[in-house]
């Protein structure tokens, strides 16, 4: 009589667990940032009276539509960087359910970079190729708008480079060292 599969049941819920993990951040981002940039638009954007708000500590909540890349770099080209994004958020599915990153850093930083490109995208699909930014901190050089997706790829990108520095510090095992 054959015994049941019990690792590979036990293998497959940890990746439900995975996939829940990372698909549940990013569409926490999604939802965050969607609904901040409603909020900023309807009080303080073109349906609101367009002021700008003095949080304190040098954050400044004002309106502004972009419809380049961060900080308007590459203005006017927000179909070019509609299809970027898209290709970009596919490549990191792909990536996920092709490597399945073990660690937690890992797993947070590509659901943090997908739920931010998915929130500027869907800003440049839904609202003629821009971007809502509204948070702009006023003891920043060279400081434009950003919003929530912005701060997350940013969050997701600095936690790639940690995954990096400490993959790149480990020491290497006796058969790694063989090889090279």
């Amino acid at each position: 009589m054959a015994l049941p599969n019990i690792l590979g049941k036990v293998k497959l819920k940890f990746k439900n667990v995975q996939l829940g993990w990372v698909y549940g951040l990013a569409l926490l981002v999604l939802s965050l940032d969607q609904m901040s940039k409603y909020l900023i638009e309807l009080n303080l954007g073109p349906f609101g009276s367009g002021k700008t708000l003095m949080v304190g500590g040098g954050l400044i909540l004002k309106y502004s539509k972009n419809n380049g890349a961060s900080n308007n770099i590459l203005e006017n080209t927000s179909w070019l960087l509609a299809f970027v994004a898209a290709l970009a958020a596919l490549t990191m599915i792909f990536y996920y359910h092709r490597i399945v990153p073990k660690s937690r850093l890992q797993q947070s930083a590509i659901g943090l970079l997908l739920g931010g490109t998915l929130g500027n995208l869907f800003d440049r699909i839904f609202k003629d190729g821009f971007v809502t930014d509204f948070i702009y901190l006023d003891w920043l050089p060279y400081a434009k708008n950003f919003n929530l997706a912005d701060m997350a790829i940013r969050s997701g990108v600095i936690a790639i480079l940690v995954v990096f520095v400490r993959h790149i510090q480990q020491p290497k095992t006796h058969e790694e060292a063989k090889t090279n």
